[in-house]
């Protein structure tokens, strides 16, 4: 060029920056918010739309995204907030649907008034609960064949005996014959019939477990103070239980505390069944 004019040289010069501008800017326009740049990166197809700096395509889990162009998260604000997730495939519970048994729910949205829940082994069902008076002729009875609640109304009248075995107490174990009669929710029992306890070997007096009916066991035990019995010969206030495992206990009233104390009675002593077990106790089934 040094053989051109100045003049000529100018112009080159004016049309060599020019060009280069123009490059410049073509550049700019693809990399630049003011540009739009559409290709293939790490195997995924992104595009940057003219004005804007960001990718609008869906980002894989792999590379930091979600893998989903409609999932966002939203909660944590001005400090980093560690959520932890199960390091498994699993489903998020969630107020879409209930949770199922299997999660730990119940599976039910709702449920009606005065139901229950009530398990299958795999399922919990809202069960419903009647009405049933307090008034110790109905019982609210559950039947587990059909997983469902019934009033039933308790028969009055119903009587009938059994026999006791006096099996902790004495070296020879001795029987009562006790009669029974069930009236609503309440039971009366009393002795018909009795061995003697010739020789006590024991601080205890008890019938073996399940000599009562289930028909009179208590849904609690029972304990009636405050009643005659006859410990190595001589009369003393006594207790008697009836228990919810069918037994009966004779107890000794300790005379400091008041308290009814099944192992009280004088081991070497002898004692008969009828003279601590006489009259008649009522109690309640529930």
């Amino acid at each position: 060029m040094k053989n051109l004019s100045p003049v000529t040289r100018a112009l080159a010069a004016i049309a060599f920056g020019a060009a280069i501008f123009t490059c410049i800017g073509a550049v700019y326009n693809q990399f630049s918010p003011g540009g739009a740049l559409s290709g293939t990166w790490n195997s995924q197809n992104v595009n940057v739309a003219a004005g804007s700096p960001f990718i609008t395509g869906t980002l894989p889990a792999g590379n930091g995204g979600t893998g989903s162009a409609f999932t966002q998260f939203s909660g944590p604000n001005t400090t980093v907030k560690t959520l932890t997730l199960p390091n498994a495939n699993a489903t998020l519970l969630s107020d879409a649907n209930a949770v199922t048994f299997a999660q730990g729910g119940t599976g039910l949205a709702s449920a009606a008034d005065d139901t229950t829940l009530i398990s299958s082994g795999s399922a919990w069902a809202a069960t419903a609960v009647p009405s049933c008076a307090n008034d110790g002729a109905h019982a609210l009875v559950y039947d587990t064949s059909t997983n469902s609640f019934a009033c039933s109304t308790l028969t009055g009248g119903t009587t009938g005996t059994f026999t006791a075995t006096f099996t902790t107490g004495c070296t020879v174990n001795p029987t009562v014959t006790i009669s029974y009669a069930i009236a609503g929710s309440v039971v009366s029992v009393a002795p018909q019939a009795a061995g003697n306890c010739a020789t006590s070997n024991s601080t205890q007096f008890s019938t073996s477990t399940g000599d009562m009916p289930v028909a009179i066991r208590p849904a609690r035990n029972v304990v009636i103070p405050f009643i005659s019995v006859v410990n190595n010969g001589a009369p003393v206030p006594g207790c008697i239980e009836f228990r919810t495992s069918g037994q009966i206990v004779l107890d000794i009233l300790t005379a400091a505390t008041m308290a009814c104390n099944n192992a009280g009675w004088t081991a070497a002593s002898t004692k008969s069944v009828f003279n601590q077990f006489q009259g008649a106790y009522s109690y309640p089934l529930n």
